[in-house]
Parts: C-alpha cells; structure tokens; sequence
C-alpha cells in the first residue's frame, strides 16, 4: 500500500487537491483500519483477506487503464482525473480493510512462544526493510 501511496502527492496535486487530499487520506485510513478492527472478528480474517484482495485488484487494474495514455489533463478536475483518485482511496481501503491490521496480527500469532518476540522482529524488520527499497528506487521507477 505505501508503494501506490508514493504515486498519490503527485497524482492529488496535478487534480488540484493535494494538501486536502493529504488530510484526506490519513482520515479516510483511520476509519477504514478502524472498520476492520471492530468486523474481524463478525467476518473473519480470510474473508477480510479475500475481500480486500479482490478489490486491490479491481483498483490497481482501474488505474492502469486510467493511466495508459495519461500525459496530464492541465489543472482541475477531469472525469479521469477523478476517476483515478476515487481508485486510489478504494485501494487504500481495501489494503486498510485486509493487510493493513491483518497481517500484523497473523504475524504475531504464526510463530511459538519460546521464539515469538525475535521472530516478530525479524518479520518486521523485513517488512519495514522491503519498504525502505520500494521507497528508495521509487524515484528511479518514475
């Protein structure tokens, strides 16, 4: 989720929208996280997992063909540039309703006892790892 959320100053700002859109953002995944939180339990984690997933896919296919031949549409808001933006807060919520809290409770549940805390760790070091060099060639991918 970060990675698509590199893409969205750029994307917010070219739609004119992009100190709003920031606040946005930060409120609309509290709400979502929050939303997970209280149904997890109603609707069960591999649902929520299936869900979420179905919908990233939806979103991220969305935008792909919302970009292709996308050279920027000057300033304001164009169907497309809506378009795009209502797909990136329906990936956001989907990563918020599903991997976003599930995962970080699956990890510290996977592992024994005896060798949870070092394994927690080790899981989130490498996520937080992963995510240093999505954020570091993210330039270079542009």
């Amino acid at each position: 989720q970060p990675s698509v959320l590199y893409y969205a100053g750029a994307i917010f700002d070219a739609a004119g929208v992009g100190a709003v859109a920031s606040v946005a953002v930060g409120v609309f995944k509290l709400v979502a996280t929050l939303g997970a939180v209280a149904t997890v339990d109603k609707h069960g984690r591999r649902k929520l997992l299936f869900v979420g997933i179905g919908l990233m896919v939806v979103a991220l296919l969305g935008l792909a063909i919302a970009f292709h031949g996308f050279e920027g549409e000057g300033s304001g808001f164009t169907p497309r540039k809506v378009g795009i933006i209502g797909l990136i807060f329906l990936y956001i919520a989907a990563y918020q309703i599903s991997f976003g809290p599930i995962a970080w409770l699956l990890i510290s549940e996977l592992f024994p006892l005896e060798v949870r805390g070092q394994a927690v760790a080790l899981a989130v070091q490498a996520n937080f790892l992963s995510n240093m060099i999505v954020a570091l060639l993210f330039p270079v991918a542009r």
